[in-house]
């Protein structure tokens, strides 16, 4: 693993932990990270802004799927374990996402695992 790096997608300039080689400047790149890693909250929070699309119950979290319009319409997955202590939101909402940028791994394009 190597320190972090800055890429900008759409809109967005995201921080996030350089795994492989360091892509040059306007090269191709992937983004990973871990649906639990995500956190999801009200619209008026620091973040992302997404659209809820779809909330699953599945016994101990609630998943959602969220669009997220700056991220050129990619639907991101969330998991919350902690739905007793957290807002639940319903599809249509907006919501901002924010994850810790050492989750965010980011790969140049030809370099992204299997798996």
């Amino acid at each position: 693993a190597n320190d972090g790096a800055a890429v900008a997608v759409g809109p967005h300039r995201l921080h996030a932990r350089l795994l492989g080689a360091a892509p040059a400047k306007g090269e191709e790149v992937a983004l990973a990270l871990r649906a639990e890693r995500i956190r999801i909250d009200r619209a008026d929070g620091t973040g992302l802004t997404g659209r809820v699309q779809e909330v699953i119950f599945e016994g101990d979290r609630l998943v959602y799927a969220v669009a997220c319009e700056g991220l050129g319409g990619a639907t991101l997955r969330v998991f919350d374990y902690d739905v007793a202590d957290h807002p639940s939101f319903s599809p249509g909402t907006e919501v901002r996402l924010s994850w810790r940028p050492q989750d965010l791994m980011l790969f140049p394009a030809g370099d992204v695992p299997a798996g």
